[in-house]
C-alpha cells in the first residue's frame, strides 16, 4: 500500500490492470497529458460542404437530413423581377445541418459571411450556439447541466470531487484503481511554491479575492 506520490506507473488511468508495482516511466506525464488531448475534438468536421448551388440543381432541389437552403435575393431586383426571373436573380447556399447528441439541430454558417457575403442577426446569441463541448450541455431555460451525459444532481449525490473530476478528463466514471491513481496524481500536484506566498503579501488587506487569484495566476 505505500507508494511513492512523486514517482509516475507506467500504466494509463484507463487501464483495467492497475497494479501498485515498483514499475516507473518517467514518460508517463507526457502520456498522462496526451490522453486527455486525444479525446479532444477542436473542430466539428462536416459531411456536407458549404456551397453555393447554381445551374441544373435548382431544377430539382434535393435534400437531406443533413443539410438545409438558404435563398439571397439580389437586393438591386425588385419583387417583380424576382417572381419572373428567381433562379438568375437569387444566389441560392447549401448549408451543413449539426444534429448533437443533445440538444437542437444546428445549422453550420461558418463560412457564410466569407462565401455569402451577408451575416446573421442574433443579439445575445438568442439562437445561436457559440461552441462545441463534448464534455457539457446547458439548457439554462429548462435548468439541465450534463457532465458526459450525466445529470449534475446524480453528480453531487453520488460522487465526490476526485470521481467528477476524472470522469470530465476521460469521459466515463473511475473504477476503483482508477480513482485510487487518479487521487495519487492529484496529491502529488498539490504543493504550492512558497514564493507564492511573496505574490499574496504584494495586495492590499482588502483586495477583492477574484481580482487576487486572477492577477497570481
Amino acid at each position: 500500500k505505500n507508494l511513492n506520490l512523486h514517482q509516475k506507473l507506467m500504466s494509463a488511468p484507463s487501464s483495467p490492470k492497475h497494479k501498485l508495482s515498483a514499475t516507473l516511466s518517467n514518460k508517463w506525464e507526457v502520456d498522462y497529458a496526451a490522453k486527455i488531448r486525444s479525446g479532444a475534438v477542436y473542430d466539428i468536421e462536416t459531411e456536407t460542404p458549404f456551397a453555393e448551388l447554381t445551374g441544373e440543381f435548382l431544377k430539382d432541389v434535393k435534400l437531406n437530413s443533413s443539410e438545409c437552403v438558404l435563398i439571397i435575393p439580389d437586393e438591386k431586383k425588385s419583387a417583380d423581377e424576382l417572381e419572373d426571373g428567381f433562379k438568375h436573380q437569387c444566389r441560392v447556399y447549401r448549408l451543413p445541418l449539426l444534429k448533437p447528441t443533445t440538444g437542437h439541430r444546428t445549422i453550420d454558417i461558418r463560412p457564410l459571411l466569407s462565401k455569402s457575403g451577408v451575416s446573421t442577426y442574433d443579439p445575445g446569441f438568442v439562437s445561436t450556439a457559440s461552441c462545441h463541448s463534448t464534455i457539457t450541455f446547458i439548457d439554462g431555460p429548462k435548468g439541465i447541466l450534463l457532465h458526459r451525459g450525466y445529470k449534475i444532481e446524480d453528480l453531487c449525490d453520488n460522487s465526490d470531487f476526485e470521481e467528477l473530476s476524472f470522469l470530465l478528463l476521460y469521459g466515463e466514471l473511475p473504477n476503483s484503481a482508477d480513482k485510487l491513481y487518479h487521487v495519487s496524481q492529484i496529491k502529488s500536484h498539490t504543493l504550492v511554491h512558497e514564493k507564492m506566498i511573496t505574490f499574496y503579501k504584494g495586495f492590499r488587506y482588502n483586495a477583492h479575492p477574484m481580482a487576487i487569484m486572477c492577477s497570481v495566476v
